[in-house]
């Protein structure tokens, strides 16, 4: 009996050990703000994400060029313009900070978020909640820290 005992001891624990270590990863990676944005940092020296950045924000220039008051021929001549700082604001020593502080709130927001989707009941336990960034920072009008 204490053999069986002991054996099905084992067993619970070799089952469980997978969970826990998911469960610390998660903790480390996932949950903890400054360990997430500490291995997305060196994405913001990446050519591929800062031309996704730069062409974000083109769009974004484009959509507000064209909400303004100006008229087609002014936006015509204004694209250029706003193309060439975009830019420059890429290329720039500042989008490494602004990308590190764009991924902080964004990764609280996310957190928070999730976190309150699963203390609400909206999320059963268990069930995996997707959050696309891009989709909320391309939506959002500027920095905000909660």
């Amino acid at each position: 009996m204490r053999q069986s005992l002991a054996r099905l001891c084992a067993l619970l624990a070799c089952l469980l050990l997978p969970l826990a270590l998911v469960s610390a990863w998660a903790s480390e990676r996932v949950i903890d703000t400054d360990a997430y944005v500490a291995a997305v940092t060196p994405l913001a020296d990446d050519p591929a994400v800062r031309e996704a950045a730069r062409e974000l924000l083109l769009d974004r220039a484009a959509d507000v060029l064209s909400l303004g008051d100006l008229s087609d021929e002014e936006v015509l001549v204004a694209r250029p313009v706003v193309a060439r700082a975009v830019a420059a604001v890429v290329r720039g020593a500042e989008f490494r900070r602004v990308w590190v502080d764009a991924n902080r709130v964004a990764h609280h927001e996310a957190v928070r978020l999730t976190q309150s989707l699963q203390t609400t009941g909206l999320v059963a336990p268990g069930v995996s909640v997707a959050v696309l960034l891009l989709a909320l920072v391309a939506g959002r009008r500027g920095p905000r820290v909660v």
